[in-house]
C-alpha cells in the first residue's frame, strides 16, 4: 500500500480493480488497457509501455522541497535522487497531470501551459466516520506528523510543555517519527506512538479516539505551501476536530467554514487557542462535527470515482457504474 496511490486511486476505485478492469504494476503504477497511472514514480515502468495515455499524478512541489532548507535534509536527499529523476521525465512525458491542490495546479499550468493540468481532492472514506465525542474528564490530544514535518512540529513542543503543566487533563499522543522530546518519554500524559508504515496507519487511526489533532506548518514554500486537504478526512477518521496553522493554504475554505481552526505562527496564539479549547470540550464537539458532515455531504470518494470515470473511460455498462446508476 502507498498513501498517495490509496488516497488519490485505490479506496475511490476499488472494485475496478477487483475486476481487472484497473491492473496494479507497483505500488504507484497501474494501468488499463489504454492508460497508464503513474502516481508520484515509476522507476522506470513507464518507458515499457510508451503508446499508452500516461497520467501522472503529483501531490508535492517537489522542486519546492527540494530547494527549500526547513525540509529535513534526509528527505530532501530522498527527494533529489530518487523522486526527482522520475518526476522530471513523467512530467515531459505525460498526456495529463493531475494534482493536489490550487498551488500545484498554478505551477504545473505555469510550467506547461501546452498540457491539461486538472486538480483532484483526496478520498478518505466516509461511510463509517465516527461520531466525536466529549471527554469532560480527560482531553485526548494528537500530533501525528511525518517525517518530513519534524521541523513543523518541534515549534509546537514549548508549547505543549506548558499546556500539559497547566492542564493535568491532557493526554497527548505524538508520533515517534518526529524528534520527540526526552522528557517526553517518561511522561504518564504523553503517548508516543511508534513509527508505522502506511498500512498500519490506515488501520490504526479509525481505531483511535482524539478530540484534537494539531496540524502545524512553518510558513513557506515547497512542501508546506502544496499540502492538500487530507488533514481534514484524517481528523474525521478518528473523530478529532482539526487545529492547523493558518499559512495552509488549503484549508482556508475550511477555516472559514468553522470546520477546522486556523492559527497564525505566533506560539501564544497556538497556546491560547489550545488552552480554550481545553476549558470548551464541547467547542471541540462542534468543529467536528462540522467537519464531518462536510465530508459527508462533499462525498469526495464518489467525486474522485467520477473523475476516473471519466478519464479511464470505464464503460457505462461496467457493474460498478449500472450499481450507482
Amino acid at each position: 500500500m502507498n498513501p498517495s496511490a490509496d488516497l488519490y486511486l485505490r479506496l475511490s476505485c476499488s472494485d475496478l480493480l477487483e475486476s481487472g478492469f484497473l491492473r496494479p504494476i507497483s505500488a504507484t503504477v497501474y494501468e488499463t488497457d489504454q492508460h497508464l497511472i503513474v502516481i508520484r514514480r515509476d522507476r522506470g515502468l513507464a518507458l515499457r509501455q510508451p503508446q499508452k495515455r500516461l497520467i501522472y499524478v503529483i501531490d508535492d512541489d517537489l522542486r519546492g522541497a527540494i530547494k527549500d532548507t526547513r525540509t529535513p535534509a534526509a528527505y530532501r536527499m530522498k527527494l533529489l535522487f530518487a523522486e526527482w529523476r522520475d518526476a522530471a521525465r513523467l512530467e515531459t512525458r505525460a498526456d495529463l497531470i493531475v494534482v493536489t491542490c490550487d498551488e500545484l495546479h498554478a505551477l504545473y499550468e505555469g510550467l506547461f501551459p501546452q498540457k491539461h493540468v486538472v486538480r483532484l481532492d483526496p478520498a478518505w472514506p466516509v461511510t463509517k466516520l465516527p461520531d466525536p465525542s466529549t471527554a469532560p474528564n480527560i482531553i485526548h490530544v494528537a500530533l501525528l506528523m511525518g517525517a518530513s514535518h519534524a521541523k513543523d512540529a518541534t515549534q509546537l513542543y514549548p508549547v505543549l510543555d506548558r499546556l500539559l503543566v497547566r492542564f493535568p487533563q491532557i493526554r497527548l499522543t505524538v508520533s515517534a517519527n518526529l524528534a520527540v522530546p526526552r522528557r517526553w518519554k517518561s511522561s504518564k500524559q504523553v503517548q508516543i506512538v511508534p513509527a508505522m508504515n502506511w498500512h498500519d496507519y490506515h488501520r490504526w487511526l479509525p481505531e483511535q479516539r482524539f478530540n484534537l489533532l494539531l496540524y502545524p506548518l512553518l510558513r513557506g514554500r515547497g512542501l508546506n505551501q502544496a499540502r492538500s486537504m487530507s488533514k481534514l478526512g484524517e481528523a474525521a477518521q478518528c473523530g478529532a476536530a482539526l487545529f492547523a496553522s493558518a499559512s495552509w493554504q488549503a484549508g482556508q475554505k475550511a477555516v472559514h467554514e468553522r470546520r477546522c481552526v486556523g492559527i497564525t505562527d505566533d506560539p501564544a496564539q497556538w497556546e491560547g487557542e489550545i488552552a480554550d479549547a481545553l476549558t470548551n470540550p464541547d467547542r471541540l464537539r462542534a468543529i467536528a462535527l462540522r467537519n464531518r458532515a462536510a465530508l459527508i455531504a462533499e462525498n469526495q470518494p464518489q467525486k474522485q470515482r467520477d473523475f476516473w470515470n471519466r478519464v479511464l473511460n470505464v464503460p457505462s455498462r461496467h457493474p460498478s457504474r449500472m450499481a450507482a446508476e
